[in-house]
C-alpha cells in the first residue's frame, strides 16, 4: 500500500507541474491532465471491486438455473390453470370438476406436447370432443380427456 501512495504522489506531482507549465496552452490540455490524475488515483481501486465474471461462471449460474426451473414450474401451473378456466368458461361447466395436467411443457412457445384434462363430478358429463377441439384449435397441444372416478 505504501508503494501505491508513493506512486500516486509522484504521478500527481508530475501532472501538477505539467499542468502548471501548460496553463497558457488551453483548457483541453488541463482537462486531459486532470483526467490522467483521476485515473491514476482510482485505477488501483479496481482490485477491490468483485469480479462479476467469475461469479457468473460459478455459484451465481447454479442459483440462476434454480430460478429458471422455478419460473418454468410456475408458468406450467399457470398454463394448466388457464386451460382449466378457459374450458369452464367456454363450456359452462364448474371449474372444481376440471383438472389439467401437462406433459412436455414448452415455456418458449407456451404449449405442451400432451395435455390431459380430467373431468370429475358434474363436469364428467361435458362433451369430450368439444374439449379436445377447443384445446387443439388453440394450438396448445395434443389433448386427451379422461373421466376421473
Amino acid at each position: 500500500m505504501e508503494k501505491y501512495f508513493g506512486g500516486v504522489m509522484a504521478v500527481a506531482a508530475t501532472l501538477t507541474v505539467c499542468s502548471f507549465l501548460a496553463y497558457k496552452k488551453g483548457r483541453a490540455l488541463r482537462f486531459a491532465f486532470a483526467v490522467l490524475l483521476i485515473y491514476t488515483t482510482l485505477s488501483p481501486l479496481s482490485s477491490l471491486i468483485p469480479d462479476f465474471g467469475g461469479l457468473l461462471s460459478g455459484e451465481l449460474t447454479s442459483s440462476l438455473e434454480g430460478l429458471d426451473r422455478e419460473y418454468i414450474e410456475v408458468a406450467e401451473r399457470a398454463f394448466c390453470e388457464g386451460i382449466r378456466s378457459h374450458i369452464s368458461a367456454e363450456l359452462g361447466i364448474p371449474s372444481e370438476g376440471v383438472r389439467v395436467l401437462c406433459d412436455g411443457f414448452d415455456y418458449g412457445n407456451m404449449r405442451a406436447e400432451r395435455i390431459c384434462v380430467l373431468l370429475s363430478g358434474s363436469a364428467a358429463t361435458a362433451d369430450a370432443m368439444k374439449i379436445r377441439r377447443l384445446i387443439s384449435e388453440g394450438g396448445l397441444g395434443e389433448c386427451e380427456v379422461e373421466i376421473e372416478v
